[in-house]
């Protein structure tokens, strides 16, 4: 699976998704969508919005989003090594 990148529209979904307990995960496709967790394998999770609101604060704006791209794509790097590391 190549690593997808992280934008700020995809943070920007995933503090938005009216989802309970939304998170950012890695799609069969290769690239990252929001959905409720109770509905996303473990090992295809990125980031949950709970960790970003820690992260960013309850209202961040478009620039501090883009500030901490790196950090999230950090995070999106750890998730695809995961996620190849369980396949046979």
């Amino acid at each position: 699976m190549d690593t997808p990148q992280v934008s700020v529209s995809d943070i920007s979904a995933l503090l938005a998704a009216p989802h309970e307990e939304p998170v950012l995960y890695l799609t069969e496709q290769g690239g990252l969508d929001v959905w409720a967790a109770a509905y996303v394998w473990h090992y295809r999770r990125v980031l949950d919005r709970d960790e970003v609101i820690d992260f960013l604060g309850d209202d961040p704006d478009a620039d501090a989003i883009r500030d901490r791209l790196p950090e999230f794509q950090a995070d999106v790097d750890a998730a695809v090594e995961r996620y190849t590391d369980c396949l046979p």
